[in-house]
């Protein structure tokens, strides 16, 4: 499904701080990002990063920080784990069946006789559910 550890990630965010989470610009307000409260970086430098020997700030990275609070974190893991349940509930159910002379179909998509065999509509497997959430026969 996806190439990062979603328990790891899980971890991470049920072990910070709840938040509110906080940035400002030093134009509008106080240049630190608050989390749960208390100062997390007390200036640009903590949320800067050096190019060429410059100091450059990047909001973008405080903006991340402070977007990414655990809750919102916590709410799309829930999520991308209900989807992927969901995914393998689907290719549970659209599981490939071989048949004769040499074929692989979809038994959930297929029709099936009531002796067992299929004939009629046959769908070849990765059926089309099954290629609407990424499945390949590779």
């Amino acid at each position: 499904m996806s190439d990062f550890d979603l328990s790891g990630l899980r971890e991470i965010a049920e072990a910070a701080t709840p938040g509110p989470w906080r940035q400002w610009n030093p134009a509008t307000g106080p240049s630190h990002i608050t989390i749960g409260g208390k100062v997390a970086f007390e200036s640009l430098q903590s949320a800067t990063r050096f190019a060429d020997d410059e100091v450059i700030p990047h909001w973008c990275d405080a903006t991340h920080i402070a977007a990414f609070d655990p809750e919102t974190v916590l709410a799309m893991l829930d999520l991308i784990e209900e989807q992927a349940a969901g995914f393998e509930t689907l290719r549970q159910l659209h599981r490939p069946v071989e048949i004769e002379p040499s074929g692989t179909i979809c038994g959930e998509c297929s029709m099936r006789l009531p002796n067992g065999k299929y004939f009629g509509r046959l769908e070849e497997w990765p059926c089309p559910t099954l290629q609407a959430i990424g499945e390949s026969d590779d």
